[in-house]
């Protein structure tokens, strides 16, 4: 196999600690994005194109009708608990709590129906005893429509409502166009604990 042209390497932050100038990415085709990329003007301008792609290449991960139904009229919402709960990432990341997840499903939610969420994580036997108020909700866990966390962030892309955790993971699956119409998202203002 003969490659001829290489992705162009981009790291968010320039090696003296800087924020990398976004404009020189117009100079470039093909990029590996290297860090977090949480912040929407490095990337407003091409969250089309972005999403295209993802669409395109999420072709291959096949949804059931009933996966279709819930993008289309549930709340997705991300819990992240696992690593988040480790002493030494306790000190990193923001602990979202339960009124987060309800004041933002309530937000996303139609008034004339009870909201039914799926719930995506790592720790799907633990998000219900963390956050028992959930369960006022109809609930679905992703991990039983998906085979691994490449078809839950596609899945995830699809939903027209999401309640975001402070996570790279549901940031991008909100901030990508879903083929199902206008989204709308939910996500917390403070991600790090600094």
């Amino acid at each position: 196999v003969q490659i001829s042209r290489f992705p162009h390497m981009i790291n968010e932050e320039a090696p003296a600690g800087q924020p990398f100038n976004i404009e020189s990415l117009h100079n470039h085709q093909d990029y590996i994005l290297e860090g977090y990329w949480q912040r929407s003007e490095f990337h407003r301008d091409w969250i089309d194109d972005i999403s295209a792609r993802v669409q395109g290449a999420s072709t291959a991960f096949e949804r059931s009708p009933e996966m279709d139904d819930l993008a289309r009229g549930a709340i997705a919402v991300h819990v992240r608990l696992d690593d988040y709960m480790l002493p030494q990432n306790q000190k990193v990341f923001v602990q979202l709590q339960t009124a987060y997840f309800l004041q933002g499903i309530e937000q996303l939610s139609h008034e004339e129906a009870p909201a039914r969420i799926v719930i995506f994580t790592d720790s799907p036997n633990m998000v219900l005893d963390v956050h028992p108020d959930l369960r006022r909700y109809e609930v679905v866990f992703a991990k039983d429509h998906c085979a691994d966390h490449i078809e839950e962030f596609l899945w995830m892309v699809d939903f027209r409502r999401i309640v975001t955790s402070n996570s790279t993971f549901s940031y991008w699956a909100s901030s990508l166009t879903s083929i199902h119409g206008e989204k709308k998202r939910i996500l917390p203002s403070s991600f790090f604990c600094s």
